[in-house]
């Protein structure tokens, strides 16, 4: 996603330059006459509509502030209109250049160039509004489990849910890779497309081995503290707007790479980068808030220090599964395939339970918790929040949750099931690599 700090030298840049081209040449009576008559009115507007259209949608994120109920009531509004008022200022612009060329004389193919690639990157910002209208979706390589498939997870879902009052998710789905979330957005199976919409909760079933029952009940005590009051309406206005502005950014920027392309779209890149970045600020400041709001719902599913070693523990295995993919394509080349990758990646955190030495702790503390929806803060700050000293925590491997016979048993019938998921594409990327290793040779 394109965010970051708004760049006011940018963005002014790309509203006047080409305006107050156009207004000297109009006034300094450069070019025909007829022309000029044109080009002045025509600049004057361009510039007004950029000043306009930069300065008030500042004031309205700067109105709108870290406040939910305020982003997710003016963001998705605003958002549509803003995106119009930058295909036409880049409209207006391709305008000015045109006329500003042939007013001087400037030779005829340049500035159908010009036209046709402004034209397109204003086309291409218009067109991105369509995402507006589409509900996001986030694909997932996971299965959905019913109650009666799952009731040892499903039973721990209800018993946190229940005590710290949040609604009990309508989907729990279940995947190998590591990382923990609940959404209100729709959510959709990579292996058949089937999509679920309502609130779902992801488990990983890799880290479930290796927390213990309270820690596991913390973070989805956690996770459930997303759905709890204003976070799921945020989450399904905002959405939406937030992914259809970061589209036109991605499109825009994505047309070809010709340099007077380039030159003739910076204007519509610069300017949609700038709205996203606008509001980028101001959701990178409610995401914070989300997040320790969150951690005080799951610190109450168990307690503060159970939801921090459970953070720390995350921390430090999640970076375990690439490895482990890595391993699994050497295994298929071999001819060998583990059958639950699950239990292959609890044996590979217990060798390598070194990673939760004290020495690296601090180096931990940096990291931020996977998550696919967003960037969580350093867990440092979260600890801080919580009141938790690290050097208290106990970090063992040693009590698990998949110590207990029923427990084990769910996981492992899951984690095979997943792994048959997983190494359809394990095998599909093996086969192409030996390929190309033949081809190479």
């Amino acid at each position: 996603m394109t965010n970051g700090r708004p760049n006011w030298f940018l963005v002014l840049a790309a509203t006047a330059v080409v305006p107050l081209l156009g207004l000297v040449v109009s006034e300094a009576g450069l070019g025909r006459r007829d022309l000029s008559d044109i080009l002045g009115p025509l600049s004057i507007v361009t510039l007004v509509l950029g000043l306009v259209l930069v300065f008030g949608y500042s004031c309205l994120a700067w109105w709108a502030g870290a406040n939910r109920d305020r982003n997710a009531a003016v963001f998705p509004v605003t958002v549509p209109v803003a995106l119009v008022a930058v295909g036409l200022l880049t409209s207006g612009q391709v305008g000015i250049v045109l006329v500003t060329f042939f007013s001087v004389g400037t030779g005829v193919r340049l500035s159908g160039f010009i036209a046709i690639a402004g034209l397109v990157a204003a086309f291409a910002v218009l067109r991105s509004t369509r995402e507006l209208l589409r509900t996001p979706t986030h694909y997932e390589t996971a299965i959905r489990v019913r109650p009666d498939q799952a009731p040892a997870l499903w039973a721990l879902v209800d018993d946190v849910a229940t005590t710290v009052a949040t609604p009990v998710p309508r989907n729990l789905i279940v995947g190998l890779r590591p990382g923990f979330y609940a959404t209100a957005a729709r959510v959709a199976l990579e292996q058949n497309g089937r999509t679920m919409s309502g609130e779902t909760l992801y488990l990983s079933v890799t880290l479930l081995r290796l927390l213990t029952r309270p820690q596991v009940a913390a973070v989805v005590g956690h996770e459930l503290g997303h759905l709890k009051g204003a976070d799921v309406a945020y989450t399904r206005r905002f959405a939406p707007a937030f992914a259809g502005l970061d589209a036109a950014v991605r499109t825009t920027q994505d047309l070809d790479d010709d340099v007077i392309q380039r030159l003739a779209r910076w204007p519509a890149l610069t300017f949609s980068r700038f709205l996203l970045a606008v509001f980028a600020t101001n959701e990178s400041r409610i995401r914070r808030d989300r997040e320790f709001e969150a951690d005080r719902v799951g610190a109450a599913a168990a307690s503060p220090p159970t939801l921090a070693a459970a953070l720390l523990k995350i921390s430090a295995y999640a970076d375990l599964w690439p490895r482990l993919q890595r391993l699994a394509v050497a295994e298929v080349q071999a001819g060998l395939a583990s059958p639950d990758l699950a239990t292959s990646f609890e044996a590979l955190a217990r060798r390598d339970a070194h990673g939760l030495a004290r020495s690296t702790v601090t180096s931990l503390l940096r990291v931020r918790t996977t998550h696919p929806f967003d960037t969580h803060p350093p867990t440092a700050e979260r600890l801080a929040a919580l009141g938790v000293d690290p050097t208290d925590l106990d970090l063992s491997l040693a009590d698990g949750w998949a110590r207990e016979s029923d427990v084990n048993d769910e996981l492992t019938r899951l984690g095979e099931e997943l792994t048959a998921l997983e190494m359809e594409m394990i095998v599909a990327y093996a086969e192409v690599r030996s390929s190309r290793t033949l081809r190479a040779a």
